[in-house]
């Protein structure tokens, strides 16, 4: 860790800076008492912005999709019925087409 004073820092500002982004540690002090130390900024990337139709499909995970739903709604198979809604006594039926 290198230490330098107020007066050197401002006057070799970019200097400094460039040792920062080579890693090295810098400490600017003043009457050799540390003030401040220049450390290196992490980029910290955004987060990918999803579109308007990933956001809906992320919703909809597990759901059945809707060629699934009207084969469901075709079809009078308990067995199918069951599938869709769930094993139960209140089991729904498909509304009617």
């Amino acid at each position: 860790m290198t230490q330098f004073s107020i007066r050197y820092a401002k006057t070799h500002l970019s200097k400094l800076l460039e040792a920062v982004a080579r890693g090295e540690d810098i400490v600017i002090a003043k009457s050799s008492k540390p003030m401040a130390k220049l450390v290196p900024f992490d980029v910290i990337e955004p987060p990918k912005k999803e579109s308007a139709w990933e956001l809906l499909a992320g919703n909809f995970e597990g759901q059945p999709s809707t060629t699934e739903v009207a084969y469901l709604c075709a079809s009078n198979d308990p067995q199918m019925v069951d599938a869709f809604y769930g094993e139960s006594e209140n089991a729904k039926s498909p509304p009617p087409m």
